[in-house]
């Protein structure tokens, strides 16, 4: 059975065998992990943040709010478990029905964390997210710089003095 096969019995698939069925499984698990991959080059973890991200940690629960797809939450602790092992919680607007810079999403995010708006701290390199965080109470520093985000941290006594 070729895969032109398949496509043309009127987009009806008929798997004969069970040797048919493991390569299909096979063939099906491997376009699964490549698809994560690629999800993956589309995300971009920028070390400088990350260790000031572990510096915020030490004194405060840090988080991901993420508007990327789903195969990246599959993704996540294959490529990039250190963010796993920073962030808790990782949170995907998918799972919620909502994306940023929706107002729905920061309230259906407070709500998930049970914490008052103002205690929520949203930094994003996108202005309008920045915005509408801000509109809903939280607080908000929008991401230009390592060293922008090091004086902002600092400023609220989120990280020591800055470098």
């Amino acid at each position: 059975m070729t895969g032109k096969d398949l496509v043309h019995r009127k987009n009806k698939p008929r798997i004969r065998s069970a040797r048919e069925y493991r390569i299909c499984r096979i063939g099906l698990q491997r376009l699964a992990r490549l698809a994560r991959g690629l999800q993956a080059l589309a995300f971009t973890v920028r070390p400088e943040v990350l260790a000031i991200a572990k510096r915020v940690s030490e004194r405060r629960p840090t988080g991901i709010l993420t508007n990327n797809a789903p195969l990246l939450e599959e993704a996540l602790p294959i490529h990039f478990p250190e963010l796993v092992d920073t962030f808790d919680p990782i949170l995907f607007s998918f799972q919620f029905g909502h994306v940023k810079p929706e107002r729905a999403i920061f309230e259906a995010v407070q709500a998930h964390l049970g914490v008052p708006a103002s205690e929520i701290l949203l930094l994003d390199d996108t202005a309008g997210h920045v915005a509408a965080a801000s509109a809903s109470g939280w607080d908000t520093i929008h991401y230009q710089s390592a060293s922008q985000l090091r004086n902002s941290l600092a400023s609220r006594s989120l990280i020591g003095e800055a470098v």
